[in-house]
């Protein structure tokens, strides 16, 4: 080994701890590394670099695209088709069903008809007896006017 060339790797391996090195020069220090196992007073970057060297080829294993078959994709085509095809199947059902129902008197009422005269027989009823809670409410619209005329005398007061 030229004495030359050590120098010149430890110059890019302190290139490499401060962040300056290039791709190029860091493949110059593995390569010298892996060529030269012999080499003293290197064991701490040679660690570094194997390592990295072996995470590389972990990654470049795992990033391969597995195959899937073709049988197993139309498993679940059909399956999912199928779960679609229920589902909506189910709704459109209960959308079909007549949810109308009263109860009067404990009674259960599903005809549409019924439910419909007895809420107008209802309203009328109400409407008929409209008039009498508001001739209970006299007295206090009588009190009111009391609480004005009392109210009166600050409103001569300036803030």
């Amino acid at each position: 080994m030229k004495s030359n060339n050590i120098n010149h790797i430890r110059e890019l391996i302190n290139k490499y701890y401060e962040g300056l090195s290039s791709k190029e020069e860091e493949r110059d220090i593995a390569v010298f590394l892996q060529n030269n196992p012999d080499a003293k007073g290197f064991d701490v970057e040679r660690a570094i670099f194997d390592y990295f060297s072996k995470e590389q080829k972990k990654k470049t294993n795992h990033t391969q695209p597995q195959k899937r078959s073709l049988k197993r994709y139309w498993t679940f085509s059909v399956a999912a088709s199928l779960v679609i095809l229920l589902t909506s199947t189910f709704v459109w059902q209960q959308l079909n069903v007549s949810n109308n129902y009263a109860y009067i008197n404990g009674e259960k009422i599903t005809d549409e008809n019924t439910i419909k005269n007895l809420t107008i027989h209802t309203l009328n009823d109400v409407s008929e007896h409209y008039n009498t809670p508001l001739k209970c409410l006299q007295p206090f619209k009588q009190g009111k006017a009391q609480v004005q005329q009392q109210l009166s005398v600050f409103s001569d007061i300036e803030f």
